[in-house]
């Protein structure tokens, strides 16, 4: 297992998450395989739930198309939420985590504005 240091590394040379689109498929797909790339044991526990595993393989296999129905609405929102709280509590020490005000499809680690 890395150190939170050379996790910090690794997130800083490929600091984007995301860049294509809004649609929440793609960005639960985009989010959840950054997450399991840097952080596999959060992977784990977000895939335990038995409904996200489900969200996440549809999104998995359906990130080209729409996905609708196979999950509530409001399930996908709060899990993107969730995923998106993860990857904020990944922010490596001086960064954090979030679109961009002119793009907001790209998501990505920023620097803080105050340095810490």
């Amino acid at each position: 297992m890395p150190t939170k240091i050379d996790r910090d590394t690794q997130i800083l040379s490929n600091n984007i998450v995301s860049d294509k689109t809004l649609r929440t498929d793609h960005l639960l797909c985009s989010f959840y395989n950054y997450i399991k790339r840097y952080n596999p044991d959060e992977a784990k526990r977000i895939y335990s739930n038995p409904e996200d595993a489900k969200t996440l393989d549809e999104a998995a296999v359906s990130s080209s198309e729409l996905v609708s129905g196979w999950v509530e609405y409001v399930h996908q929102t709060e899990l993107l939420q969730e995923l998106e709280d993860v990857l904020n509590d990944m922010s490596p020490s001086g960064y954090t985590f979030g679109n961009h005000p002119g793009d907001g499809a790209c998501f990505r680690y920023w620097k803080n504005d105050e340095g810490e």
